[in-house]
C-alpha cells in the first residue's frame, strides 16, 4: 500500500463530531433486532461490570479528495445503530447539545431508511425499561467510554481492500459487494436517483434467491477466465479484477477502446433523443461476454443483461431435453458438467443467437458432458482443465467467424468408456450423448 496506515483510538464523541457520510457504494443498512439487542447488551454489560473503556471495533474511513468529508468504508452497520441509539436516548432526555453526526448523517437508500425506522422503534421499546438516571449513565458511557479503532485512507483503492474484513458482526463481504462498490465509484457523473435505482436492482439479485452469485460464479467469471486459458474454478474476492476495466468518461481512453466508446456514445445519444418520447424505442448496448469491461453504469447493464440471458436459456424449449433431472443429477460432478454445458451454450448464443441453435445445443451437450458420461468420477479440477484447454469448444466459439465453423467441431466419443461407466443414473444420458435417440439434424 502506498499510503501510511495510522490507526487511532477515538471515543464515540470525537468520531461523531466528524463529518461522516455514507457513500453510494455502501450496502443497505441491514442490522436486525438481534444485532441491535446484542450491541446494547454488550455496552450495558461493560458499563455495569467495570465502567472502563469499551472498544467497539474498527471503522475504516476514506478521506475525500475535496472537503473534509469522511466516507464510511467499513463499520457502517455499527455506526448507524449507534446513531439511532444515541438519538433515541437524547430524545427521551430532551438533550439538545448532542454530537453533530446525529443530525447530519444522511441515509438515502430506501431499504436503509425502512430498517432505521424499524430499529428505532425496537430501541425505543428497549429503553422503556430504563429509568432516567440509567439513560443518562448509558448515554454518557457510550460517548465518553466507548471507542473505535479509526483507520483513515486517502486512496480509495486501498480503502476497498478493507472490504475484505469482517462486516456486520462477522459476515464477510462477497465479491459482488466489492464490485458494486468499485463501479458505483465510477458513476460519479450519474444522478443520485440513477445510483439508487442501480443499487436497488443489484440488491434484488443479491438475495439468496437472486441470480447475482450464479451469474458470476458459474458463467461470467469462468467463461472469461477459460477463454484466456486460465483457471476458473471459484470466484473469490481475489478475482474481482476480472471485472474491472476502463472508464469511458475519462478525458483520454486508450486507442483500442475506440470501438466501445463509439458504441457507448451512439447508444446513449439514441436513447436520449427526443424521438424516443414518440416511438418509445430503446437501443441496448451490444454487450459480449468477453468484452473489455466498461466501468460504471455499463458494468451494471452488462451483469443485468447476462442474468436475463441465463433466465432465457434455462427456459428455452430446445434445452429442455438436456436439463431434465435424473437419478444422480444433483451430484457434484453432474452439476459441474451441467454448469459447463450452460456456460458454453450461453457463449454460443451470445455470439450467434439462434442460428443453427438446435444443432449447437447438442454439440455443446456432448462436449460438456463427455467427462461425466465417460468417467465414474468427475472433479471440478478436471472440468476446469478441460474448459481452459486451447482446443476447447469454448475457444472454437470465441474465434469462429460463423456458426457453421462451430458445428464442424467434432467431439470424439469413447462408446466403450460410456458403456463400462456404471455410475448410478448416467444411463439416462447415454442416448443423448451417443445420439441414439436423437434424429439426424444435418
Amino acid at each position: 500500500m502506498s499510503s501510511t496506515i495510522s490507526p487511532e483510538i477515538q471515543s464515540i464523541a470525537t468520531l461523531f463530531a466528524s463529518d461522516l457520510v455514507i457513500p453510494d457504494y455502501q450496502r443497505p443498512y441491514r442490522w436486525n433486532e438481534h444485532n441491535v439487542a446484542q450491541l446494547i447488551v454488550d455496552i450495558k454489560s461493560n458499563y455495569l461490570i467495570s465502567g472502563a473503556e469499551y472498544r467497539l471495533g474498527t471503522v475504516v474511513l476514506h478521506t475525500a479528495t475535496s472537503g473534509n468529508k469522511l466516507e464510511i468504508v467499513d463499520g457502517q452497520q455499527r455506526t448507524i445503530t449507534l446513531c439511532i441509539l444515541l438519538t433515541a436516548i437524547a430524545t427521551k432526555l430532551n438533550i439538545t447539545d448532542k454530537p453533530a453526526l446525529l443530525t447530519t448523517i444522511a441515509i438515502n437508500h430506501p431499504e436503509s431508511q425502512q430498517q432505521v425506522r424499524h430499529n428505532s422503534a425496537f430501541i425505543n421499546m428497549q429503553l422503556e425499561q430504563m429509568d432516567e438516571q440509567e439513560l443518562i449513565n448509558l448515554y454518557t458511557f457510550i460517548l465518553s467510554n466507548c471507542s473505535l479503532v479509526v483507520i483513515k485512507l486517502s486512496d480509495i483503492s486501498e480503502a476497498f481492500q478493507f472490504f475484505d474484513s469482517q462486516n456486520a458482526r462477522g459476515k464477510a463481504l462477497e465479491p459482488h459487494d466489492l464490485l458494486k462498490a468499485y463501479h458505483l465509484r465510477e458513476m460519479g457523473h450519474e444522478t443520485q436517483q440513477t445510483k439508487l435505482n442501480t443499487i436497488k436492482h443489484w440488491e434484488q439479485e443479491a438475495t439468496s434467491s437472486g441470480n447475482l452469485k450464479p451469474i458470476f460464479a458459474n458463467y461470467l467469471y469462468r467463461i472469461r477466465r477459460w477463454l484466456k486459458g486460465e483457471h476458473g474454478r471459484y470466484f473469490t474476492n481475489k478475482h474481482i479484477d476480472v471485472f474491472k476495466g476502463v472508464n469511458l468518461t475519462n478525458k483520454e481512453v486508450p486507442h483500442y477502446i475506440e470501438t466501445a466508446l463509439r458504441a457507448h456514445i451512439y447508444t446513449t445519444q439514441y436513447n436520449h433523443s427526443v424521438d424516443r418520447i414518440v416511438d418509445k424505442n430503446e437501443l441496448k448496448y451490444p454487450h459480449q461476454i468477453g468484452q473489455i469491461i466498461l466501468n460504471g453504469s455499463r458494468f451494471f447493464e452488462f451483469v443485468a443483461h447476462y442474468i436475463e440471458q441465463q433466465k432465457y436459456l434455462e427456459k428455452h424449449t430446445e434445452l429442455a431435453p438436456y436439463l431434465k433431472s435424473y437419478n444422480g443429477s444433483h451430484r457434484a460432478g453432474d452439476n459441474y458438467a451441467r454448469n459447463l454445458f450452460l456456460a458454453v451454450v450461453m457463449l454460443y448464443h451470445d455470439k450467434f443467437k439462434e442460428q443453427h441453435f438446435k444443432q449447437a445445443i447438442r454439440l455443446c451437450f456432448c462436449w460438456a458432458y463427455k467427462l461425466r458420461v465417460e468417467n465414474s468420477r468427475v472433479l471440478m479440477a478436471s472440468i476446469d482443465n478441460y474448459a481452459k484447454n486451447s482446443s476447447s469448444l469454448l475457444n472454437v466459439i470465441a474465434h469462429a467467424l460463423d456458426a457453421n465453423e462451430v458445428l464442424r467441431y467434432v467431439v470424439i466419443k469413447n462408446e466403450e468408456a460410456v458403456s463400462s461407466n456404471k455410475t448410478k443414473g448416467l444411463e439416462a444420458l447415454h442416448g443423448l450423448y451417443l445420439g441414439k435417440d436423437t434424429k439426424n439434424e444435418q
